[in-house]
């Protein structure tokens, strides 16, 4: 699905409260793909509080009520609560003003939210409630773990499932117009880099194109995990650390300890000491065509959709250098929000796995949850799915949902009926799905792409210290003396011995080992 940020002034947050009638908890799991909705223990009542900081399209949500409840026989009523910001304990009062009964969705911001609502006991564990429920459990265990805590449960459920495709993207017309291979390993990527920098790639007839840019050392995850010291990219997609899940020890370590993030810093500063790097951005915005910087030759960073249909840009699977296999673990997009379901709502266990088999598990209840009634942007035939707008690619920032983990444009059989010639959006559309499919699978067989359980990518998600985060105070260390080294005002060995000392000091040796306590492993490297 096309990555579509939510943007975080925008806080919609649905109390969904389903109302179950025959037994207290249904058994429902014997039917997870509905060929209809009816079923054991089927919900009539659906009572959704929207609460919102700025706007909201009330008339399109009245609307598409109405036709919900036609359509599937329901009494759904929405209610909208204006806030000014979910901070603190904020989301905490919410739940309790609201009698904390139903299904509330609020936007991910920090996982402190999550971890403040479980510790005042004002949701329940959704794994708890799910078990048994063979749609939930044919759910692939890295995305039914998204929101797994320090505690071992799930609190949690996604409002996306959809993976986020990091990969260095390099400017193909100017690989053919200046005879260069696609590089494959550190060597080459330098030496591609070098003659972007230096030759006149785009023809204008000045040596004018940036060899590579960067935003942040997010924009080098590849070349640290080249070298042998990966870094992690927070749940909230900008903070970085190098404490990360490391695949070749099982554990989580800090890559600044290691002897090969030596190597993979002084490969960066080799970049800008010799005029090849640039603090400067370039990408894709959402119509397909270029933004930021054209003279950009190459950066590593999220790849959209519109970026494997554009002719001039070749996406590399991978950089190897000491490290050949477990590259870039595939991400998933926190952006879209998280369910939770509230402590005191009646029948719990019947109420959710009603809404995760109607709203993931059946074409019609999805396509609704995530697309509104049929009409305007699509209409369902059977099993195909005949889209009459490209606007049915972008979703909308007030669905229940915005994908399935059993429905994916990759899966649905979508019909173009926009009346469009080939080559239009949509066809295009339907091309680059279909390459990034085969980019994503080519990736894993090369072994540079691997699933990683989210609860592992993102080691904050574990609460070490009461009122603490792992992810904040490395980040920050790190963060400092990369730019630090990076920009030359200090050598790489008095950076990294700055960036140790900095975490002695903040205790984080305690709580490294505390996190790898809690999978059951040591840390194998000190500060």
């Amino acid at each position: 699905m096309l990555k579509k940020m939510i943007p975080m002034a925008l806080a919609v947050i649905l109390t969904l409260s389903i109302a179950g009638c025959g037994d207290k908890n249904p058994d429902i799991s014997e039917k997870p793909i509905l060929e209809g909705i009816e079923f054991a223990g089927e919900a009539k009542e659906f009572d959704i509080h929207i609460v919102y900081f700025r706007s909201i399209n009330m008339d399109y949500i009245n609307d598409s009520v109405g036709k919900f409840n036609e359509i599937f026989d329901k009494e759904l009523t929405i209610t909208p609560h204006q806030v000014i910001d979910i901070s603190g304990n904020k989301i905490v009062d919410l739940l309790n003003t609201t009698g904390a009964e139903g299904f509330y969705q609020f936007p991910l911001s920090n996982i402190e939210r999550l971890i403040e609502l479980r510790d005042s006991n004002s949701i329940l564990a959704i794994d708890e409630l799910l078990e048994g429920n063979q749609l939930w459990n044919e759910i692939p265990s890295a995305l039914r773990n998204i929101f797994r805590l320090d505690d071992g449960h799930v609190w949690a459920l996604p409002r996306s499932f959809e993976p986020v495709v990091y990969g260095r993207m390099i400017r193909a017309d100017y690989l053919e117009s200046l005879g260069l291979d696609v590089p494959m390993d550190l060597d080459s990527l330098y030496e591609v880099s070098a003659a972007f920098a230096k030759g006149d790639p785009d023809g204008n007839g000045i040596t004018d194109t940036i060899g590579m840019s960067y935003y942040n050392a997010m924009n080098f995850r590849d070349i640290f995990s080249a070298c042998g010291a990966p870094i992690s990219i927070g749940s909230d997609g900008f903070q970085r650390t190098s404490i990360v899940y490391n695949t070749d020890f099982a554990s989580y370590e800090d890559s600044m300890l290691l002897e090969e993030m030596e190597d993979a810093l002084g490969y960066l500063v080799r970049l800008r000491q010799d005029g090849i790097l640039r603090k400067e951005g370039w990408r894709f915005n959402s119509g397909g065509s270029m933004a930021g910087n054209p003279s950009t030759a190459n950066l590593y960073d999220v790849v959209s959709y519109q970026s494997f249909d554009d002719s001039r840009i070749k996406v590399l699977n991978g950089i190897i250098g000491s490290r050949t296999v477990n590259l870039t673990p595939l991400s998933y997009d926190f952006s879209a929000g998280m369910y939770v379901i509230g402590a005191n709502t009646p029948n719990a266990s019947a109420t959710l796995q009603t809404f995760v088999n109607l709203f993931l598990g059946d074409l019609e209840g999805f396509l609704f949850a995530s697309r509104g009634a049929p009409g305007t942007l699509y209409e369902l035939s059977g099993n195909n799915v005949i889209v009459n707008d490209y606007r049915f690619f972008s979703g909308r920032s007030d669905a229940i949902l915005m994908n399935s983990p059993f429905f994916s444009y990759e899966t649905m059989n979508l019909i173009d009926n926009t009346e469009l010639a080939d080559g239009t959006i949509v066809g295009r559309l339907l091309e680059s799905i279909k390459s990034r499919t085969e980019y994503i699978a080519e990736s894993k067989q090369l072994g540079y792409m691997y699933d990683l359980s989210m609860d592992l990518a993102f080691p904050e998600m574990f609460r070490v210290r009461e009122g603490e985060l792992l992810n904040s105070s490395s980040a920050a260390l790190f963060d400092t003396h990369f730019n630090r080294i990076l920009s030359g005002s200090v050598s790489i060995k008095d950076g990294i011995s700055a960036y140790i000392r900095g975490m002695k000091q903040t205790g984080m040796q305690e709580i490294l080992d505390e996190l790898n306590n809690r999978i059951g492993k040591k840390t194998n490297n000190s500060y």
